[in-house]
């Protein structure tokens, strides 16, 4: 397992400013990224890997790691994220209701 100081650097590599220190006082607790750490540390700890969801990844994809923080899923593709939503209707169709 690496330690506390690691972790926190790996996280901080891998997540997006906006979504771990850039949260820090910005009406979010004064240490929102060591919440974030501390969290996905314990969820290292007992269940052998972590994730990063792909809104949170400087990559755009979800990215899996171990306990020695080596990626899982390096050939995983872009995360196809709209910048704009996409109407209802190109989901479902366009027949009347």
């Amino acid at each position: 397992m690496p330690t506390y100081e690691e972790f926190y650097e790996f996280l901080k590599s891998y997540y997006l400013h906006s979504r771990f220190e850039g949260r820090n006082s910005q009406g979010w607790d004064a240490d929102y990224s060591h919440c974030v750490v501390r969290s996905a540390y314990d969820y290292l700890t007992l269940h052998e890997v972590g994730w990063i969801s792909m809104y949170e990844s400087r990559t755009a994809t979800a990215i899996k790691y171990n306990q020695q923080l080596e990626i899982l899923n390096l050939d995983e593709p872009p995360g196809q994220i709209q910048k704009k939503a996409g109407r209802l209707t190109a989901i479902i169709g366009s027949s009347a209701w």
